[in-house]
């Protein structure tokens, strides 16, 4: 059902519906005095009602929203009941995400110390609150900027003691803290990557089902994203999510203010050591790649012919690599400006070779301990032989393999030595290398000699039939208008990269889905213009510097990609 604007229940006068599901709908409301409230009612179960307004009544803290009055309601036969709380000038923040998709790494810190403030009191209440049922659909956000505005909503699964509605368990209420926090490292990894940890995950109720998940399964999470530039708030960000969901109940956080400490940097965080056969968040997933390979890589066609020439005809015909002699490669470069898609197209290599793939940033490498990292990249190349063939991907390859000459710390010198030793003819275990980076002239230059890395190769920004075939493939799925122009969208998005692309593609849909409306050529050029692509022609000509410089040649050399 659903209740009249204007219609006037125990003084509550309902202005607006807000949403609807699970036998709740939420209506915004305002009070005989004026004042403004949410109006919740519990259309098929009245008694949750009364237990939640139970547990309303005791719960004082800003980022829970006070309770105002509860009460009965009656129609077509049927008895319903209805709570009030006062009412939050915000958004959800799967309404957020919607519209931003990811967000920015001083956000997703903002967000999450709001919410894990909110869980540290409700942990601590006596007896302990637990959620439940922490999601994008559970959080909201204050408007524009102030993000650090959160409340905590719909208490309907909260267990005031102990989690009851678990029929294959017996848990203790230790395991309702276990979940928040958890579901608190979904919801990060969620605002930074645009998606839910799992493949096939984009949202949805985070809680109990995903702390089931991973104790039946042990976590599968894909590789963390990339970023051109991290940040030590990002690193940071990144660590605290691999604590709150390693696959090792013992190695997470113990409560919601050793998780705040960590995102604050007040309390170290030391990657978690994960369980032989189990994956690591930070590391990757090690697992065969079964995608459409170099099909889905937009343009890139000059690219994509070298690779499967020079390299994948070799690891695919290994037999007949090994009769003629052939050199097995040991790893490929690629180097360019941010946002080209190096990472994507190392994942469709991956695929198009049938490999295992493992991705790897420094931050999995990093250890506060002396050599530690070294023990870390031997370890990390013995798991690459075990599990060969296998395609190992470095991220960000400068800050792990920097000049030697740089370094006044003997033990960064040690490093790269350890990871030049692992590079030497690591195709003959059958294991591929892959490095990815935006400085190639800061790698240690041993690094990059023949035996360590076969091929090195510049990957330029999307040229404009990239960036036609870039449109099709977001727009595709989305319903717009007939006769979409996409030559002349690729010759509007000039030195836009596929991330800016996406963008364009993202905020139209989002746009049009407000008023149930066709994405229109009109719109999609009103955005792009809006739009400002953040590769300038002056970065643009130092990497034309950059590439000329690698190729060792005073004449500029053909571009390979786009």
């Amino acid at each position: 059902m659903e209740i009249d604007t204007g219609t006037v229940i125990g003084g509550y006068t309902i202005e607006l519906p807000v949403h609807k599901r699970d036998g709740v709908e939420l209506y915004r409301a305002r009070r005989f005095d004026g004042r403004q409230c949410y109006f919740k009612l519990f259309t098929l179960d009245p008694g949750k009602a009364e237990e939640e307004s139970a547990l309303r009544k005791r719960l004082d803290h800003p980022g829970v929203c006070a309770w105002m009055g509860s009460g009965k309601y009656y129609a077509d036969g049927k008895e319903m009941a209805y709570m009030v709380t006062e009412f939050f000038s915000g958004e959800k923040l799967s309404d957020l995400l919607l519209r931003e998709q990811v967000l920015a790494p001083e956000k997703v810190r903002d967000i999450s110390l709001s919410l894990l403030r909110v869980l540290r009191y409700l942990h601590s209440t006596v007896p302990p609150t637990y959620h439940l049922s922490i999601s994008p659909e559970t959080v909201m956000c204050g408007f524009g900027d102030d993000t650090s505005d959160v409340r905590l909503t719909d208490f309907c699964h909260t267990a005031l003691d102990r989690i009851q509605y678990m029929p294959d368990s017996q848990l203790e209420g230790k395991d309702g803290m276990e979940a928040d926090l958890f579901a608190s490292g979904v919801l990060m990894y969620r605002m930074l990557f645009g998606k839910g940890p799992w493949t096939g995950e984009h949202g949805g109720d985070p809680g109990i089902p995903a702390l089931k998940l991973a104790r039946q399964k042990g976590l599968r999470l894909p590789a963390m994203a990339s970023v051109s530039e991290e940040s030590p708030l990002r690193l940071q960000l990144d660590a605290v999510i691999a604590k709150a969901l390693s696959n090792i109940p013992e190695q997470r956080f113990d409560s919601a203010d050793s998780m705040i400490k960590a995102i604050l940097g007040k309390a170290p965080v030391e990657p978690p050591i994960y369980e032989k056969g189990k994956d690591s968040p930070n590391g990757g997933a090690v697992e065969g790649k079964h995608g459409n390979g170099f099909a889905d890589v937009a343009g890139m066609s000059e690219l994509k012919k070298l690779l499967n020439e020079n390299v994948l005809y070799v690891l695919k015909n290994r037999e007949r690599a090994i009769k003629y002699d052939l050199t097995i490669p040991n790893g490929m470069l690629l180097y360019g400006p941010p946002g080209c898609g190096k990472s994507f197209i190392s994942e469709r290599f991956a695929e198009e070779a049938g490999y295992k793939y493992k991705l790897v940033k420094s931050s999995d490498l990093a250890s506060i301990y002396i050599h530690g990292t070294q023990e870390k990249i031997a370890g990390l190349f013995d798991e690459a032989r075990r599990n060969a063939p296998m395609i190992l991907c470095f991220d960000e390859f400068d800050a792990i393999a920097s000049k030697r000459s740089s370094h006044n710390n003997a033990g960064l010198s040690g490093e790269v030595n350890e990871l030049l030793s692992q590079l030497d003819n690591i195709g003959k275990d059958r294991v591929f290398v892959i490095a990815t980076t935006n400085r190639p002239d800061m790698i240690d230059e041993a690094v990059l000699r023949k035996g360590r890395f076969d091929h090195i190769i510049y990957v330029p920004l999307p040229d404009s039939q990239a960036r036609e075939e870039l449109f099709r493939i977001h727009l595709k799925r989305r319903p717009c208008e007939d006769g979409i122009d996409y030559a002349h969208l690729s010759g509007l998005s000039e030195r836009f990269v596929a991330s800016e692309i996406a963008y364009v593609c993202n905020t139209a849909a989002t746009e049009a889905s407000h008023t149930d409306a066709l994405i229109s050529q009109q719109q999609l050029e009103r955005i792009i213009r809006e739009t400002t692509p953040r590769t300038t022609p002056d970065v643009l000509a130092t990497y034309d510097d950059l590439r000329r410089q690698m190729e060792q040649r005073p004449r500029e050399r053909k571009k390979i990609g786009f």
